[in-house]
Formats: C-alpha cells, structure tokens, sequence
C-alpha cells in the first residue's frame, strides 16, 4: 500500500508539473456542496442540463396525466351500464314457482 504523499509525488511526476495537481485530483481533501466555484465548468453545465431534462419531463408526465388519466376522463360505472354490458336487466324478479311433484 502506498501512502498519499507517494501518490501525489508520482501524480506530481507523472503530469511534471511539481506542486500542482489538475482539478478534480485532490488527494486526501474532501470537497462539499458548498463549493460551487471549484466545479469544472463541464459539470456545472451538465448539473444545469439534467435539472432542465428532469423539470421538462415532469412536465411532460404530468401533461400526459391531465391529457388521459385525470378524473374528467374516467368512465362512471353504473349498475344499469353493467347490465347493459352483461345483457342483464336489472329489474326484481318474482321467484318462480317450483311444480309439485
């Protein structure tokens, strides 16, 4: 196992450019959210891409949902709209009388 001084003296090397690392290679720091400005500029552009991708495509879902899925454009079922379907009227019946034997 390498230490990290060993890790970035061969980074360091390597790029020959000694004391200085490329950004994005911070060896043994811990970046938060709260440092915007140290983003590359290609990332700041892809976070503003996706977040307009995902705000037009909730837009888009929640179109289609009004367009077809809302409560304006269900079916109300009924029980005459069901005997309709089943060819069953919906009408009392006597019981029949049975024959005597």
């Amino acid at each position: 196992m390498t230490s990290p001084e060993r890790t970035t003296a061969c980074v360091e090397e390597t790029l020959g450019k000694p004391g200085h690392l490329p950004a994005g290679m911070n060896m043994g720091r811990i970046t938060t959210p709260e440092e915007p400005a140290t983003a590359p500029p290609w990332k700041r552009d892809l976070r503003r891409r996706i977040g307009v991708l995902l705000m037009v495509k909730l837009a888009a879902l929640i179109a289609l949902w009004s367009l077809f899925f809302s409560p304006d454009h269900r079916v109300r079922v009924t029980d005459q709209s069901m005997g309709a379907v089943f060819g069953v009227d919906d009408s009392p019946r006597a019981p029949k009388e049975l024959p005597d034997d």
